[in-house]
């Protein structure tokens, strides 16, 4: 008790330094009426401040039923292991919104996970009578390798990956620097639990409450996993992303050299070819070698998000090429036109996405292209547009049809004297009968579909969502898939500014207004460039177009898919116009299964504006309900206001 007690005073002072808020312009504009990620990032903080519990010190309620008699919301064991993705969540999406309406919730969130930093470095997941159930992560899927023992357990991963938060937090100058002791002690703490082998280094998996997750005392053994899929979630490799990435940005921005010696031995272990590779692969090709999967694709890329920082920091040219081959081995499977690509290929059953595996992707894709590892821009133009903002819940009329089906099947939500529905007791098998009694704050039934606008989805056909829950984890990093492709749409470096994505965006050096896909249209308003390189997508032939700076032509000259244009002053107006591309074409979904489909998909640009056939299962959330963009024309416009902050994370 007395480690907890001087882990929450040694927290105290870093919490202080956030109360004051970062700098914002604000000012009325009008701009084009279509997507604009601020706008969707302002809705992802509303839903994860709405479902966040502010009596279980803000972490989320891990899972909305919003498809049940009535909708309720449940706690589990996955809320603190995620607890750090809603962290990065309130930071990242309150400085893309401007939006200052919940930092009460951020800071409390804060403290609470540095609190459960402790004195050796790890970020310790405690056994309390309050929540009980956070023991039981993965016993609660029926999983009985996987013991729910009332004991704390230290969280490798998640102690990586509330680095990789702090560390990002630690370069904004509200909090500059003030995580420094604590990032070095998590480094040297990953490193006196780790299992070290030869070149590697691993986390075994005691099977107690959380996968690849040390009980107090110790680790029970030290046996190294076997395969990939030998844990609770399918996958090995997943638990040692985030530790690579909290590492590696910390031995980045620090020079902790001994923490990117660990990281790379993490790396090691996870490229081992017992890991990887498809049953599919001619005898001939060694996927193993290439990143090729077969297998859980959200778990996958957390490695390799990890894997990617880590190469780049260490100039490691190896790993950087196997997260490229791994992508382009994961982008060929599913629908790649439209986002859609299944999560678990190596099912019977009906292959969704996972929207956590949306958030991995654009997250890869834009690392790897700003860092000049291959251009992936027009992955993600197509991603963000079409199935990440479809994953979103924007839609209260479909929520509340949706509900309306199930008021008229009440037997299927039957509950038992404790009223709790079904799904929601099916949790409390796991625990005590002691711990049973303590579960009055298990699940929530106030106002849930209201609330649920703005978190995601989380199983994903082409046209619909099928499942009868979100899973926060989810929301989580679907959230991040929006805030990166905000982020990204522009950047600056010195006097150049760069447009990479055509999307409505407002940002200290320039204003990005774009009319797709009504029209070919984008208009920058420059505020301090002189140089402005804006993108150009790749379905637009570039001798199409045409350059206007204050409504005077010129003449265009272009760095690859770059359009140039110099000698700018501030105050001056860029405008492209070039012709809007209509296209219907065929794509194939669940080959080779019985569940294949071919879906005829009509796009304008890289947007869907309609695709079929469509899902008839009345009870699935629908999802391209695009009628208004089919015919394009003279693109509507709206007042908005923008709330523009000075400083932005630099994921």
């Amino acid at each position: 008790m007395e480690i907890n007690k001087r882990a929450q005073r040694n927290t105290n002072h870093l919490v202080k330094t956030i109360g004051s808020g970062h700098k914002a312009t604000i000012y009325d504009t009008v701009i084009p009426d279509t997507l604009a990620l601020a706008e969707r990032c302002y809705l992802a903080l509303q839903g994860v401040a709405n479902t966040s519990d502010p009596e279980d010190d803000n972490l989320l309620w891990f899972e909305i039923y919003w498809n049940a008699n009535p909708p309720y919301m449940k706690h589990s064991g996955v809320d603190i292991e995620i607890a750090f993705k809603t962290l990065d969540n309130f930071c990242q999406l309150r400085y893309a919104s401007g939006c200052e309406d919940y930092r009460k919730k951020e800071e409390g969130l804060l403290t609470f996970l540095l609190s459960c930093v402790e004195e050796d470095g790890l970020f310790w997941a405690r056994y309390s009578d309050k929540r009980p159930w956070h023991m039981s992560a993965y016993a609660s899927h029926g999983n009985d390798r996987y013991n729910a023992k009332q004991v704390d357990m230290a969280l490798p991963s998640a102690t990586g990956g509330l680095m990789s938060v702090l560390a990002v937090r630690n370069q904004l100058s509200e909090e500059n620097g003030c995580y420094n002791d604590i990032l070095r002690k998590m480094a040297r703490g990953m490193e006196s639990v780790a299992i070290k082998q030869n070149d590697y280094a691993y986390f075994p998996d005691c099977r107690v409450g959380h996968p690849f997750c040390m009980p107090r005392g110790g680790w029970l053994h030290t046996t190294e996993p076997a395969d990939e899929h030998d844990s609770g979630e399918g996958s090995v490799v997943g638990y040692f992303g985030s530790v690579l990435q909290g590492l590696s940005k910390w031995a980045d921005q620090s020079g902790d050299e001994q923490a990117l010696e660990l990281a790379g031995r993490f790396a090691r272990f996870g490229m081992k070819p017992k890991f990887w590779g498809h049953p599919g692969d001619p005898h001939e090709m060694a996927g193993y070698e290439q990143g090729h999967v077969d297998s859980h694709f959200h778990c996958r890329c957390i490695f390799l998000r990890g894997l990617l920082r880590y190469g780049l920091v260490a100039g490691d040219r190896n790993a950087v090429d196997f997260v490229r081959s791994s992508y382009e081995h994961m982008r060929s499977w599913g629908i790649n036109r439209i986002g859609w690509i299944p999560t678990w290929v190596n099912r019977t059953s009906r292959l969704e996405m996972e929207t956590c595996f949306l958030g991995d992707l654009v997250a890869l894709g834009i690392k790897m292209s700003v860092t000049g590892i291959a251009d992936y821009w027009e992955d993600v133009d197509r991603i963000v547009r079409n199935h990440l903002v479809e994953a979103q819940i924007t839609n209260m009329a479909e929520l509340k049809r949706i509900q309306g089906l199930v008021y008229n099947d009440i037997g299927s939500n039957e509950k038992d004297d404790s009223g709790l529905p079904a799904t929601a007791r099916a949790t409390q098998t796991f625990l005590s009968e002691e711990d049973r009694n303590r579960t009055d704050n298990l699940i929530c039934t106030d106002n849930v579909l209201k609330r649920s606008i703005g978190i995601f989805t989380s199983y994903l056909l082409p046209t619909s969502a099928t499942n009868d829950r979100t899973m926060q984890c989810c929301t989580a990093n679907g959230a991040r898939g929006l805030f990166y492709a905000w982020e990204a749409i522009t950047r600056i470096c010195g006097e150049d500014g760069q447009v990479n994505l055509l999307l409505n965006r407002a940002a200290p050096w320039l204003d990005v207004k774009s009319h797709l896909p009504y029209e070919g249209k984008v208009v920058v308003h420059n505020k301090k460039c002189r140089r402005i390189f804006i993108r150009i997508p790749a379905w637009v032939r570039l001798n199409c177009v045409h350059l206007q700076v204050n409504g005077i032509d010129r003449h265009t000259s272009f760095a690859g898919q770059y359009c140039l244009t110099n000698n700018l002053k501030p105050g001056d107006t860029v405008e492209l116009d070039f012709p809007m591309a209509e296209e219907t074409f065929n794509r194939t979904a669940h080959a080779k299964t019985k569940f294949e489909t071919q879906y005829t998909i009509q796009v304008r640009g890289n947007t869907v504006v309609d695709i079929s056939p469509r899902d008839t299962k009345p009870q699935h959330y629908q999802f391209y309900r695009r009628n208004h963009l089919k015919k394009g024309g003279h693109t509507p416009m709206k007042k908005v206001t923008h709330n523009l902050v000075s400083e932005i994370p630099r994921w």
